[in-house]
């Protein structure tokens, strides 16, 4: 299991009547559940300038390949990019681990 040490998201979600973005999401883990890999991290939600909510995501990605398909090596440390689809919106994140 690696960790994640940074993680910076851009997150598109339908909150209420209005469309919030979520903000940097907190650092996160990397773990294999049933053969499957994961990532799970937490996003603030914010909407009319206040963070308000807090989110939990937990990737779909299935195997250590689709993780890092397209790493880089960024001040020592290793780090990808993903977009996948994300109900009400979309997700586009960066990471970096130790």
């Amino acid at each position: 299991m690696r960790k994640i040490i940074t993680a910076v998201c851009t997150v598109a979600l339908a909150v209420g009547m209005g469309l919030g973005t979520a903000g940097p999401a907190a650092a996160g883990l990397e773990y294999r559940d049933g053969g499957k890999w994961y990532w799970q991290y937490t996003t603030m939600i914010l909407e009319s300038n206040y963070y308000h909510a807090s989110k939990t995501h937990r990737s779909s990605v299935k195997t250590p390949h689709e993780l890092v398909r397209s790493p880089w090596k960024s001040g020592g440390l290793w780090s990808y990019s993903s977009i996948y689809p994300n109900p009400g919106g979309g997700n586009s994140c960066h990471y970096a681990f130790a």
